[in-house]
């Protein structure tokens, strides 16, 4: 069974129960430190820290952040610790709870495209810079690549190689990604949003048109990120069984990770 995660906010009341539905269960927590957590949007992201809360999740499966809690919780148990391992899978913990679980997602991935912009040397190419402006302007509207070369100031030929050598994808291609990033963003937001909605506000046509352009970006459907986004922040929690010893639970171990990792 795939590994599971749950995320729950600072100074948020909470009541955990664990069913064992094989042998045994095997379950990790993990106390990120609020500061630390608003010290690394801050430095590492640019972002207003304070701004800063994470959504609580219950039982969304993300591989990377379950992989994370494993990693650092076999870390944590070795004979030898090594400190440096240690705080640096911790900053990957808070950098993806920041990217994809937090108040400012959005613009915690708005601030890793400006750094890899100033890495490819964007942030010097104006025309380029103009022209992904006005896409990002005209995202869910009338956004075309005609458009974003006039915005540039050059040919529609001249400008599409330029642009695949700024960004390393055609026009075309860094627009469809970018709409479905946006309605990726919305379908966590917001699971309750119907379908056309997310698709309006992505610049899609349709649902089908944004199902097919969503599937080819991220190998999944709107429609499936939805209902776990849902299950995610909704699924009640189960009465706790008996004892943990009869349901064949393995108790969980707690690590908590400080400002100094």
């Amino acid at each position: 069974m795939p590994a599971e995660a749950m995320i729950v906010p600072a100074h948020t009341e909470c009541g955990w129960t664990w069913h064992a539905e094989g042998p045994h269960a095997e379950v990790v927590g993990l106390w990120v430190d609020d500061a630390a957590l608003r010290d690394t949007a801050e430095r590492e992201l640019g972002l207003d820290g304070e701004a800063l809360t994470l959504v609580p999740r219950l039982a969304v499966y993300d591989p990377v952040l379950t992989g994370l809690a494993w990693q650092l919780d076999a870390e944590a148990g070795e004979a030898v610790a090594d400190p440096a391992m240690r705080a640096a899978l911790a900053r990957c913990l808070r950098v993806h709870l920041i990217r994809h679980h937090s108040s400012v997602t959005a613009a915690a991935e708005r601030a890793l495209e400006r750094r890899r912009d100033e890495r490819l040397g964007l942030a010097a190419d104006a025309p380029i810079a103009r022209a992904i402006a006005y896409l990002e302007q005209h995202l869910v509207s009338d956004a075309s690549v005609a458009g974003a070369a006039e915005a540039a100031g050059l040919s529609a030929r001249h400008f599409s190689r330029r642009f695949r050598a700024a960004t390393g994808s055609s026009p075309q291609r860094w627009l469809v990604v970018r709409r479905a990033e946006r309605a990726r963003e919305l379908l966590l937001a917001a699971p309750d949003r119907s379908l056309a909605e997310v698709a309006r506000a992505s610049g899609f046509a349709d649902p089908s048109h944004m199902t097919s352009m969503f599937r080819e970006v991220y190998g999944t459907t709107p429609a499936r990120v939805r209902t776990q986004a849902g299950a995610s922040m909704s699924r009640p929690v189960r009465r706790p069984p008996p004892s943990a010893k009869a349901s064949g639970l393995r108790p969980p171990r707690a690590r908590p990770l400080t400002s100094s990792e």
